[in-house]
Parts: C-alpha cells; structure tokens; sequence
C-alpha cells in the first residue's frame, strides 16, 4: 500500500455536497437538486416503461495531463456545452454534433488531475519544475515528453513528488464537481460525477472509470498513484458506500489489456472464487465494450465463426508505441462471459456477469461519434484530415486505426442523476458504435409472437419478462424454452438496419462455446440451410463521394424468437447485436475532403452496430 493511500482513506469520510447554488429547492424528484437558480422546475412524469437515453461514460478535457499535453485546450465547460448540441471552437476549427446527447460522464484522469493548469501559471514555483519547464517550453516535442514523464511514473508507480499535493488533487476534483453541476438540467441534460483511475502495469491497460450518484461525494479520490491494483479501488470505493456515497466503476479497453481485464487469477496470482466474483459484481457492474481504441466484444481468433468479429479491432498497446499485445484471451468481453459461466459451476460465483456501454475515451473534450463530423480524438495528434490518414500517433497506433468512439444508450424513467446511475447499475443499458441507434430485449417463458404487435409490449415485458441485464426466473409451468422479443429502431442520421442477432453463451462438458443466431433481418432474404448464415444485406457506399442510400434495410426491426437449443441445466446469457447497413466509415469522409484514395489495407465502408446487456439464465440448484 502507498503511503498516499493511508491519507486518502482517512479523508474518505469527509463529504461534499455537489449543489453550487445555495438556496435549491427539491423538485419533483429527489434526484433533481437545483444547480444554477433557487428554483427547479417541475420533471416531466417518470415513466415506468423506461426512455431511451444517450450519453457517454468517458471522455477527458483540458483537465487530464495527457489530453493538455496532446495540445488539447477544451475545458469542463466547452465538453458539456457541447456534448448537449452546442457549438464549440476546437483547434481553430467549430465543432457541433448534429444531434445532442442526453448525459455526460466526464472521466479526467484522477492522476495528476489538472496539473498543468498550475504548471502554466509563472507565478508558481512548479513552473519551474523539471516537468513545468517541459510543457512550457512551447515546443511540442517537449509537451510530449511531459506527458511521457507523468505516464511512465504512473506505470512505474512511482509519484512525482512535486505534482501529488493532496490538496491541489482535492481543489481540482472540487472545480469538476462544480463545473458538472453548472451543467446539469434535470429532464434535459444530466451530468454524472465521475473520474478515471489509469492503471497500466506493465503498459497493459487495466483503467477503470468511477461514477458517483446524486449529490454525496468523497473530497478526495482514488489513483493509481495509491494502487494499481484493482482490488485495491474497489477496497475504497466499499470504504465509500460505508459513508453513504453510491459508487461503481466500469472497466475499459480490454482489448488492450494483454489478457489481463477478465483473468482467471487475481491481481496477486490467487484462482478466482466466489468471494472474489461477488466482489468485482458489486464494484464493477459494467464494462466498455467499445471507445476510440477499438471494441472489446470479441476476436477472429476466439471467436471464428462469427463473420462479423473484425470489427473495428485495435492490436496495439498503448505505449510502447506499436506494440502488439502477446495475449488476445483475457481481453474481450464474450469470452469473458463464457469464463464466467465456467466459474460460476465449479466455484459457484460469476465475476463476468457484466453489462456493456459505450464510451469515446476522447482525449480532445469533444464526444464526437458521428462518422460524417470525426476531427480525431487525441487533440493536435489527429486534428486534420491529413494527420488522420497517414499520421503515427505516440500512443501506440497510425491515427487510421482509431474508431469514431461509442455511445451508452441507457433505458431510464427519467433524465436526472439517480435514474441514469441506478439504470447503469441494474445493467439496463447497451453499447452503440457511435449512433444513435434504440435498441431492446425483454426475456421470458411465455411471450409469443404477439407480444410486440400490441401497442402496450413494454408494459406487458416488464410485467412478464426481465429487460437487458436482468436474469430469467426459474422456469415455471410448461414453458420448455426461453423466448425473447427484441427490437431496433435506427438512428434518423445513420443507415438502416440490416439484422438483430441474438448471441448465445453457454456451457458444453463445463466448456463454454458460443452460437450466433440471426433472429431479425430486413428484406426477403433467406437464410443459407448449408452454412446457416444470412446473405449480405448489400452496400450502396460511393466511397468516391463518401456517400450512401437507405435503399435497403429498414427503419426499424422487431420480433419474437425462441432458443432452439436450450437445456434448463445449463447456465447461459443471451445479448442481441444489431447491424446497420454499410456506411462510409469517418476515413472515407477524411479521403475525399483531400482528394485521395483511402490508404490501403484500411476499410471504406464499415457496418455500424449495437449490443445490449445480456440476459441471464442459471438453473435450479440440484
């Protein structure tokens, strides 16, 4: 244990209110604090058949050491002004989503947390600092070697001393909190305290982001300058929960982990057990299934016989630059559910029974998914259309493999913090690759293919069945399998829909293996009965003018299906993964804005897609 972590687990007892304005009055609901009048006005009614939600769960400003040093200017107040629609000056450049999102989770790094706010300032003797003189000295070179200095001694686990003033952190972490509040319209636009906590033993990416609910937060927080360890964080955020704040964190970039995000050991080389699995169930509820450095879902290589498994993949670590993780198992979330249905038979407890969101992971204050207005994601690194397609970036990859991030869809009764948090919690959410696509899954034993043709489904779903995230009840009755209804409905902005799948893990001889059903499509295709799979849905990209046609696939998707499979003694989960059309990808928009050819060996078009929490099944103990 670090000696900081003494000081930050003692401090953990002091609460902050989250409320900036003085005099706020509660509205409607009790997690709709006043933050920028002394009054409130009163929230649309909640509905109990969920709204759809969209936001995202990481993204960094101005405020983390490592976007600043990348050239990045954004501040608190430029993210959220214009994650809610606005428009915003990046780089020279006016940057506007073309439609806003419903919720924020700012995720600066808790390591050095707004340092280099104090390291510009020339009346501070850290300007003078060896690492103040660096990001001083004007030359971009040396910005970079700043950032280099305070990632490697994160890496290292070795803090530099001059830049971990407990009460700078605290200070910093304050005007977060302060800036969030500014910010949030309860029914309108929520922001959600959060930070990230960057662990990288080895270089191997174990970060997790946290999240805060309502108004009761710690004054000071947790950083891999106190531990790398994972068990270590969830150890204070239980510290937390013990002084009445609610708090979870949600892992990220298992794809670049090098095996080490979903293990079958614990940090200290332990085999996972029960007590470890309820543990990280508690504190890790979610995890990032896709963000600017690629998707975490699944691989070619363990997954080889999904023919949509390349997706956006990331093969790099992040620093050294270019090298390529040794270990792809451990790293991606289907597998890890399967890991976990292993586990919860021969040790009774499943540490994998994760939902999924999305996030950006933008090191440049902007969550900009949209494939038709991408300007990179690591600030003067990828900030040009020319940088994009032919540039290296110091983190480990060419700019032309990052993605145009992710989304979090969240199903709510309400826009305010509690309701997004407690949805996040109960794992009633799902991941976009960046659209704004509404995707849902209810799982029962009686549904039919009536279900959804009624006008009050959802109500009917929820009385009957359990959404994304939940589990199956014991089979009752003469049911003889689970059924499912499902439905996608497309983004007005982006392409539409060619297929829901529903994706099945399960056990076989205490193995776990995988089955990929194609429940829904569009149009009149016919499944092949000797390979099982469905035709393309087609591509009507002109990658020369970066342009495409909805002549094909539909606005919306839904339908009934039943697993043809099943066997109640054995544990299972079911999510959906949904398809777009094929698209321009944002590198095709970059090409044609410069004349020129899309580099070779990278796609023109890519398919956008979502994926849902799972569905849980676990048999009656014998």
């Amino acid at each position: 244990m670090k000696p900081y972590l003494f000081f930050l687990i003692a401090s953990c007892i002091i609460i902050i209110s989250c409320n900036s304005g003085s005099g706020n009055k509660e509205a409607t609901s009790d997690s709709a604090k006043g933050t920028d009048s002394n009054t409130v006005a009163a929230l649309p009614p909640r509905n109990p058949d969920k709204n759809c939600y969209f936001g995202s769960t990481h993204t960094h400003s101005t405020m983390s050491f490592d976007a600043y040093n990348f050239g990045c200017r954004t501040t608190p107040d430029q993210t959220y002004d214009f994650d809610a629609g606005g428009e915003i000056e990046y780089l020279g450049v006016k940057m506007q989503r073309k439609q806003g999102l419903d919720f924020t989770c700012l995720t600066d790094h808790s390591e050095y947390l707004g340092i280099n706010q104090l390291l510009i300032d020339t009346t501070n003797p850290l300007s003078k600092s060896p690492v103040g003189k660096l990001v001083n000295s004007g030359n971009k070179d040396s910005a970079f070697k700043a950032y280099e200095t305070m990632a490697l001694s994160m890496v290292h686990e070795k803090p530099i001393d001059y830049l971990v003033d407990p009460k700078v952190i605290a200070t910093n972490w304050k005007y977060e909190i302060d800036i969030a509040n500014k910010h949030y319209k309860p029914g309108k636009y929520t922001t959600i305290p959060s930070y990230e906590w960057t662990s990288a033993p080895g270089f191997a990416n174990m970060h997790r982001n946290v999240f805060f609910r309502g108004d009761k937060l710690p004054d000071v927080i947790f950083s891999v300058l106190n531990s790398n360890k994972p068990e270590d964080l969830w150890t204070w955020m239980e510290a937390q929960r013990k002084t009445g704040i609610d708090v979870f964190a949600i892992s990220h970039n298992g794809n670049i982990s090098n095996g080490l995000m979903y293990p079958l050991k614990d940090t200290y080389g332990n085999p996972l057990d029960i007590a470890y699995a309820e543990r990280r169930m508690v504190n890790e509820p979610l995890t990032e299934l896709m963000q600017t450095k690629g998707t975490s879902e699944t691989h070619p290589t363990l997954s080889p016989n999904d023919e949509f498994a390349d997706y956006e993949l990331f093969v790099n670590l992040l620093y050294p630059a270019k090298v390529v993780p040794s270990k792809i198992s451990g790293g991606y979330v289907r597998e890890a559910y399967g890991h976990g249905l292993e586990l919860l038979k021969s040790k009774g407890g499943n540490p994998y029974k994760m939902g999924v969101v999305g996030g950006t992971d933008m090191h440049s204050g902007m969550n900009a998914t949209e494939e038709y207005n991408f300007n990179g994601s690591h600030a003067e690194g990828d900030n040009t259309a020319k940088k994009r397609l032919y540039a290296p970036l110091g983190i480990g990859t060419d700019v032309i493999k990052e993605s145009a991030a992710a989304l979090t869809g969240v199903w709510a009764e309400e826009n305010t913090r509690d309701a997004i948090f407690d949805a996040m919690k109960r794992k009633e959410v799902f991941c976009t690759s960046g659209q704004l696509m509404k995707i849902r899954i209810f799982g029962g034993w009686n549904f039919d293919q009536n279900t959804i043709k009624a006008d009050d489904w959802v109500k009917t779903a929820y009385a009957n069945g359990v959404p994304m995230g939940g589990d199956l009840p014991i089979m009752s009755g003469s049911a003889k399998a689970p059924t499912f209804i499902v439905q996608a409905v497309k983004d007005p902005n982006s392409g539409n829909l060619d297929r829901i799948q529903i994706i099945k893990v399960s056990l076989k001889n205490s193995k776990h293996f995988e089955k990929i059903y194609n429940a829904v499509w569009s149009g009149d295709r016919k499944i092949n009965p000797a390979t099982g799979k469905l035709p393309p849905v087609g591509n009507t990209v002109d990658v020369k003018n970066a342009s495409y046609t909805n002549t094909i696939g539909s606005a919306e998707l839904s339908g009934f299906w039943t697993d043809p499979d099943f066997d109640p003694k054995v544990p299972s989960c079911y999510y959906i993964r949904v398809l777009e059309i094929p698209v321009p990808r944002w590198s095709t928009y970059d090409a044609k804005a410069l004349g020129v050819d899309v580099p070779k060996g990278n796609p023109t078009s890519i398919q956008e897609r979502a994926w849902s929490s799972p569905i849980w099944y676990t048999p009656k103990k014998s």
